[in-house]
């Protein structure tokens, strides 16, 4: 066996190892976007329709925002397999970001193989459900496949663009990109019009307000050239995390801090020796969907920039094992490190506590339950994940009208003994239920006030309180000489 193939097996291993270690629990709980494709998927499975009863969704209507289902459709078998959990919804995209590393390594190289396998921002997309690394990996795919002349190249680049909006605008010109480059090569027509053709469902969509509610939305052009200029900033991706805590580990950036020096070298290098003409396309494309969202610094829509500039680190990088030995050593003790913290730091972040909450309810099926949703709405959905719902029960609603006419979520829904809305004081203290609500939605005083008796709190992975649950006491509420004549209180017996 030759050493290019001995050394690319060990960094697909590394890769492989930094992805899969603890994937059921690190990050800790389901972050709701991964509820979404992981209940969907469930729900395709048992009943070959989506939550809202629709068969084979382009996009899945959620709570309003429209994710593309591509992700969903591959977490599918994995559910049959796992059963549904956080394991089961997460190992698609880690299998996809280990493929992403292999297909690397064979384009580029060893060095930007064991970067793209070692970066911070590479590893925690692979680590959760990510719409974004799913159309990475196969606009990469694609592409690789592309320049060696196989027909089913421009069908994995047309698939990219169902993965995430921000692919819908990079695959089709990508595609555009290289019928024009490579348009004398054999099969080149028919792979133009196969991947046509399986655009055309995605076109079709696109052109709906459910499929642009998030994007009109999002859309602020007036800052979009600052914007655009902070996905090249050294502190952005050498130092700073993202400012969305489901978006980075604790302390690091995309990249490791020691890789701004190679970055640099790279930069130099690469005016020398000149950078593909496909990387410098994506190069000056890829920001464009962050920048436009008015998000500061939003990796998740901007990935395919990072696999340049992985490629231009790779160009300043040290070639001698005496100093990528002791890089790679600290990289892995920085990586073990906040992956520490980010379980212990952020397992509120990540919803950890929705899975208590859950059994909680699951273990009171007989009593009335209010789950306040003030500022929340979406937690239905965590429930319905980690109590195996039956689809059923949520597809009872329906959707009505055409699926993807968009529409406002709605601030009540409720299943049998269970309700997903605001606390509503003047009415709910006066039936007998369990209020369930963050620190915030009640307060010491208000229990009191309201007979309210704590019988559970809900705490993070270190054991501070997130959530509690209250009992409602009607009888003693009544029994207060001053609310006597409530219409609530006439089917109460009062002492």
């Amino acid at each position: 066996m030759s050493k290019k193939i001995v050394l690319g097996i060990l960094i697909v291993v590394l890769a492989a190892v930094l992805r899969l270690i603890d994937l059921g629990n690190n990050p800790p709980g389901v972050y709701v976007d991964e509820a979404v494709h992981g209940y969907n998927a469930y729900s395709l499975l048992t009943t070959g329709r989506d939550e809202y009863g629709n068969p084979l969704p382009i996009l899945l209507r959620s709570f309003g925002t429209y994710p593309p289902a591509l992700y969903t459709y591959f977490t599918v078998p994995v559910v049959k397999l796992l059963g549904l959990n956080s394991l089961a919804i997460r190992l698609p995209s880690a299998v996809l970001g280990i493929l992403l590393v292999a297909i690397v390594y064979l384009w580029f190289g060893p060095i930007v193989g064991l970067i793209v396998a070692i970066s911070p921002g590479f590893i925690l997309w692979s680590r959760t459900v990510s719409e974004p690394n799913l159309g990475l990996t196969l606009l990469v795919l694609g592409t690789f496949l592309s320049l060696k002349s196989l027909p089913l190249s421009f069908l994995i680049l047309a698939l990219s663009g169902y993965a995430y909006p921000a692919q819908r605008f990079l695959a089709p010109l990508t595609l555009i990109f290289l019928s024009y480059h490579y348009r004398y090569r054999k099969h080149w027509l028919l792979s133009i019009i196969v991947a046509t053709i399986v655009l055309l469902p995605l076109v079709w969509v696109s052109l709906t307000p459910g499929a642009n509610s998030r994007l009109i939305h999002l859309f602020e052009p007036a800052s979009a050239a600052r914007l655009y200029l902070s996905y090249f900033s050294p502190n952005n991706l050498f130092s700073r995390p993202d400012p969305d805590l489901q978006r980075s580990f604790p302390e690091v950036s995309i990249f490791h801090w020691w890789m701004f020096i190679p970055f640099v070298v790279g930069l130099i290098k690469s005016k020398k020796t000149g950078i593909l003409k496909i990387l410098l396309f994506w190069a000056i494309l890829a920001p464009v969907p962050g920048a436009i969202s008015g998000d500061y610094f939003s990796t998740l829509r901007t990935l395919p920039l990072f696999l340049v500039l992985a490629w231009v680190i790779a160009k300043g990088f040290p070639k001698k094992a005496i100093v990528i030995i002791p890089l790679l050593v600290l990289s892995l003790v920085e990586l073990y490190s906040n992956m520490v913290l980010l379980k212990h730091e952020r397992s509120s972040v990540w919803n950890y506590e929705y899975r208590q909450i859950s059994h909680f309810i699951s273990s009171h099926s007989q009593d009335q339950i209010v789950v306040d949703n003030s500022r929340f709405k979406p937690i239905y959905i965590l429930w319905a994940f980690h109590s195996q719902v039956s689809p059923r029960l949520l597809q009872s609603r329906g959707f009505g009208g055409n699926y993807y006419s968009g529409f406002d979520f709605p601030d009540t829904l409720a299943f049998t003994n269970l309700a997903f809305r605001p606390i509503n004081w003047r009415e709910d203290v006066y039936a007998r239920q369990y209020l369930i609500a963050d620190l915030l939605a009640v307060s010491d005083s208000q229990a009191r006030e309201h007979f309210l008796t704590l019988e559970d709190v809900i705490t993070d992975l270190n054991g501070r309180p997130v959530e509690r649950i209250f009992l409602t006491h009607p009888d003693k509420k009544c029994n207060v000489p001053i609310n006597r004549d409530n219409p609530f209180c006439k089917q109460i017996v009062v002492q």
